[in-house]
């Protein structure tokens, strides 16, 4: 401020002309924000870091280079390195003029070397840059430049991926490090099939071998992407459901409890799986996550009866490239993903649908089936005349299973049978027996109505 205000007395002093002149010089000082403090730190190290840091807000590669000293790298693993006058051109042409109100923070020494630390602000907010300097003269410094590395995943399906403009050979769902300069970095995938044009920084100043890892989970789906991956996930789950195993190997639907089917088990899906998130995770994985309801139909040895049952669950599914398109490439552990809400639908609704299903049950005409709770044995019978000895509905408790995505109801049942049983070498005989206890039917919604699955028990 001292000069400052020695520069506008001079101006008063001076006439037209020289205020003019004086007003240049007052105008050259302001630029950019570092001239002041560029100023008052001329020939030293905080000084040299500031206007090294001013010649990279500028653009100025001539400057830059010159006042810099790469250092060599022969860390193993790299498949390219950019830490050449043309890298660093890139570098600086991608964030020119993005810097302001830069501030000493700090001067420290690292043996014979300067590291001064500077603040400044940039679009995203405050940032802090350590800059280490090589003393070459008692009032001359170079920047020590310790290149860093970029680890990219880049995803399956992906167009052509650019750093700062420069163009990186490398094969979709391939992983790999590039040497870069430290600093910011702009990354760019060009549009492809599967992915819309997608662009981001990314900030590395660690020397190697450490490597700042880019991710792409902010990349979207183009239209036809999200088609095909929806797809692929439905091709997966259609797979599933033609197991005839109660756990089948690979699939997310198991049976929740221990049994034995006696003969194959029916998988069908009651509806298309449903989705939370279609993307790219932290490993550049395209990856679908949602829930899956399917039905269970099966003879249980525990049960020693058929049953029809709903199966649901998260799920994530991981894909990959092939040859005809997008294919899974594996179920993996949803234990993390949220339960569904409840469905639209009120308790009558389900009570409602659900005695809709007992009113088919009373008309059965056999002594047990897959989808009605009683059983009796009923050895040649015929002529059922089945009726329901109270309400099976009047304490019934609705329930929501988040986790599977269904409806529950649980309550008791006692119906009474009629029937006529003819063996093959006897007469006829008329028989009257009985079936109760609990149950615990499943429903589901189906995006209009409540729809009966079966009864667990």
């Amino acid at each position: 401020m001292g000069k400052l205000s020695g520069l506008r007395r001079m101006q008063r002093r001076l006439g037209v002309r020289e205020e003019l002149i004086a007003g240049v010089v007052l105008a050259v000082l302001a630029i950019g924000g570092f001239a002041f403090t560029l100023a008052t730190q001329v020939g030293t190290p905080a000084g040299a870091a500031l206007a090294y840091l001013a010649a990279v807000d500028r653009g100025d590669v001539s400057y830059v280079w010159t006042h810099s000293v790469v250092e060599q790298t022969s860390s193993p693993g790299l498949s390219q390195i950019l830490t050449a006058r043309s890298a660093m051109v890139a570098q600086l042409s991608a964030f020119a003029h993005t810097r302001s109100r830069v501030i000493v923070k700090g001067v420290g020494y690292e043996g014979v070397n300067s590291r001064v630390t500077l603040s400044y602000g940039t679009s995203a907010g405050l940032e802090l840059i350590d800059i280490v300097l090589r003393g070459e003269t008692p009032h001359a410094w170079l920047v020590d430049l310790q290149p860093t590395g970029l680890e990219i995943a880049l995803p399956t399906g992906a167009g052509v991926l650019a750093i700062d403009g420069q163009r990186i050979e490398a094969t979709a769902g391939s992983r790999f490090k590039v040497a870069v300069l430290p600093g910011h970095h702009r990354i760019t995938l060009a549009g492809s099939h599967l992915y819309q044009d997608y662009g981001a920084d990314v900030r590395a100043e660690i020397p190697l071998p450490a490597v700042t890892p880019v991710t792409f989970t902010d990349v979207h789906l183009t239209a036809a992407g999200t088609a095909e991956t929806m797809q692929a996930v439905r091709d997966a789950f259609k797979s599933c459901a033609a197991s005839r195993e109660l756990t089948p190997a690979g699939c997310p639907q198991s049976l929740p409890e221990v049994d034995v089917a006696n003969g194959d088990a029916t998988w069908r899906l009651v509806s298309d799986p449903t989705t939370v998130f279609v993307g790219l995770d932290a490993n550049s994985t395209l990856e679908v996550i949602g829930h899956f309801l399917m039905s269970l139909d099966y003879d249980s040895r525990y049960y020693r009866r058929e049953r029809l049952l709903g199966v649901g669950g998260p799920y994530v599914a991981d894909l990959s490239s092939a040859a005809q398109g997008l294919k899974l490439s594996l179920f993996t552990d949803a234990s993390y993903v949220s339960d569904l809400g409840r469905a639209p639908a009120t308790d009558d609704q389900v009570v409602a649908s659900l005695k809709a299903q007992f009113d088919v049950c009373v008309k059965l005409q056999a002594g047990e089936a897959a989808g009605c709770p009683q059983t009796v044995v009923a050895l040649y019978g015929s002529g059922f005349l089945w009726r329901e000895d109270g309400d099976p509905l009047q304490a019934a408790i609705v329930g929501w299973d988040g986790k599977q995505g269904l409806f529950t109801v649980a309550g008791n049942f006692t119906l009474s049978v009629d029937y006529t049983s003819t063996p093959p070498y006897g007469p006829p005989r008329k028989i009257h027996d009985s079936s109760s206890g609990q149950y615990v039917a499943d429903l589901y919604w189906d995006g209009s109505k409540v729809a009966f699955i079966g009864f667990e028990k």
